[in-house]
């Protein structure tokens, strides 16, 4: 059985008290948000995937050459993405031509 002074307690907790409890977790989550956000602000160039690196490679040869192709062999048509992306890796800098894409 629980105490008369124990049910009292739990009942005087206010949302206020446990937003104060949980307070601390919540700083650490926020401070750990902006540290994350200003990594991925300073972060040169996208991340990339498989697929990115396949579909690069593809509009690269596409810029170069005027045709798909991966590591030198004809590739066929997939998609009109690669054709899209191909004059903006044309520009200097895998960085200026990310940001442009």
């Amino acid at each position: 059985m629980v105490a008369p002074r124990a049910r009292a307690a739990e009942r005087e907790e206010t949302l206020t008290d446990r937003f104060l409890a949980a307070f601390p977790l919540l700083a650490i989550f926020f401070w750990l948000c902006v540290v994350y956000a200003w990594e991925a602000w300073r972060h040169g160039s996208p991340w990339l995937f498989g697929d990115e690196l396949e579909l690069t490679q593809l509009s690269r040869a596409i810029a170069q050459s005027g045709h798909a192709a991966r590591r030198g062999e004809p590739h066929s048509f997939d998609s009109l993405y690669t054709y899209f992306i191909a004059p903006a890796l044309r520009i200097n800098g895998v960085r200026h031509a990310s940001d442009a894409v």
